[in-house]
C-alpha cells in the first residue's frame, strides 16, 4: 500500500508531516495575537517605571465599567467568547437572587479564555484608535492581558454579563477610578 506524500515537500508521509499546513488552533492564534500587541506595546511604555505601569494598568481595568464600547464590543463576540459571558450572566443572577454565592468566581476564571483576551485587546485598541483612551493605558493594558491573570478581563466580563443578564453592578474599583488627563512621569 502506497503511502500519500506531504503537501509541504519534505518527502515524508502526510501522517508523519511536519505540521506546516496543520490548522492553528483559535487559543494558539489568539495566544500569537496578544504576544504581538504585547510587543508592540512595550516600546510603548518602555520608559515608564514599574509603579507607573501599575498606575495604567489600574485606569484600564477600570475602563470597562465607565466606557459602553468595551462591553459592547464582548457582547458582540462570536460564540466562544460569547458562551462564556452568558456563563458569567447566569452567575451574576444566582448571586443577586442569593441562591449560589461563589459561582460568579468560577464563572470568571472559566470565561479568561484567550479568545476572551482578544476581544478585550481589540475593544481596547479600537478605543485608542477613536482617540478616547490615551494610548499608554491601553499599551499597558495589552501588556497586562498577557500575564496569568488580569482584573482588566475580569472587569470586562462582569461589565459584560451584567450587561446581558440586566443586573446593575457596582463599578470596580481597580485603584483610578478615573480617567486623569496627565499621564504618570516616565521614570
Amino acid at each position: 500500500m502506497r503511502t500519500r506524500p506531504c503537501r509541504c515537500g519534505s518527502g515524508r508521509s502526510a501522517s508523519s508531516c511536519c505540521g506546516r499546513f496543520r490548522r492553528v488552533s483559535d487559543s494558539a492564534a489568539a495566544s500569537g495575537y496578544l504576544a504581538r500587541q504585547a510587543r508592540q506595546a512595550r516600546d510603548v511604555v518602555g520608559p515608564f517605571s514599574t509603579a507607573a505601569l501599575a498606575t495604567l494598568q489600574a485606569e484600564a481595568a477600570s475602563l470597562p465599567a465607565r466606557c459602553d464600547l468595551v462591553t459592547a464590543a464582548l457582547v458582540a463576540a462570536r460564540e466562544p467568547v460569547l458562551a462564556d459571558i452568558r456563563q458569567v450572566a447566569r452567575a451574576i443572577e444566582r448571586e443577586a437572587t442569593g441562591r449560589r454565592t461563589g459561582a460568579l468566581g468560577a464563572a470568571l476564571r472559566q470565561a479568561d479564555t484567550p479568545m476572551a483576551r482578544v476581544a478585550v485587546a481589540k475593544a481596547f485598541v479600537s478605543l485608542r484608535e477613536a482617540g478616547m483612551v490615551d494610548e499608554h493605558v491601553v499599551a499597558a493594558a495589552l501588556i497586562e492581558l498577557t500575564g496569568p491573570r488580569s482584573p482588566i478581563v475580569e472587569a470586562a466580563l462582569l461589565q459584560a454579563g451584567s450587561a446581558l443578564c440586566g443586573v446593575a453592578r457596582e463599578p470596580v474599583s481597580a485603584g483610578a477610578g478615573t480617567r486623569s488627563a496627565a499621564r504618570p512621569a516616565p521614570a
